[in-house]
């Protein structure tokens, strides 16, 4: 083989070898897209059964704030339960509200309850309380939010989850005869991949609370 042929060769060479790495790139960035749009669609589809599961077992919804902009946040403030720290007598205690809160900073869908375990006999004094105040005033679920006997977990999203909530909305109404509904839309995001998912859920077995107006 004659030097030219040598140069050329090695050339070609350094050629395939450059357009297999890209090769082999392009296909590495492939299989994340795709292991990435599976794990969303699963969290996606997770998180409306999750969502569904949560808003289908609320007893009556006391107020609520929507927004679809990703900068803004929604919730949903609702009786819970009927029975806990005192027994079930068709009025809303305190502790038996909760909290659904789109956290558009954080991106995290966040519940809020009252403690179940390790309560001092003040806490549960307020917990027990059914005279607590105006249910449908912003300034309760500030109220609500600020109590130690209060905790609140990550219900969907969270820094340990990998999954980001890029926007979040719940919307609730009572049709004409039937019983009362609430909706939700969600978008969630992980690295490049998204999923949407959205849905319309009739509560189970709604009421209103004997102690509110």
């Amino acid at each position: 083989m004659t030097l030219p042929e040598l140069i050329i060769g090695t050339a070609m060479l350094g050629m395939i070898g450059t357009a297999l790495a890209s090769f082999t790139t392009a296909m590495s960035a492939g299989w994340r897209n795709s292991e990435q749009q599976f794990k969303i669609e699963n969290a996606s589809k997770r998180s409306g059964e999750e969502l569904e599961t949560t808003l289908s077992n609320m007893l009556y919804v006391a107020q609520g704030k929507s927004s679809s902009s990703t900068s803004a946040d929604s919730s949903v403030f609702y009786w819970n339960q009927d029975g806990g720290l005192v027994a079930a007598d068709k009025k809303a205690q305190l502790g038996e509200m909760a909290l659904m809160e789109y956290d558009s900073a954080q991106k995290t869908i966040w519940l809020y309850k009252a403690k179940t375990t390790g309560l001092s006999n003040p806490q549960k004094t307020t917990l027990s309380s059914d005279n607590w105040g105006d249910p449908t005033l912003p300034a309760i679920v500030t109220y609500f939010k600020s109590l130690d006997s209060v905790e609140r977990t990550p219900l969907i999203g969270g820094a340990d989850s990998g999954i980001d909530v890029a926007s979040a909305s719940f919307n609730y109404f009572m049709p004409t005869g039937s019983k009362a509904i609430t909706s939700y839309t969600l978008k969630l995001v992980s690295g490049t991949a998204e999923s949407s998912s959205s849905g319309s859920i009739p509560m189970r077995a709604g009421r209103k609370p004997s102690n509110f107006n």
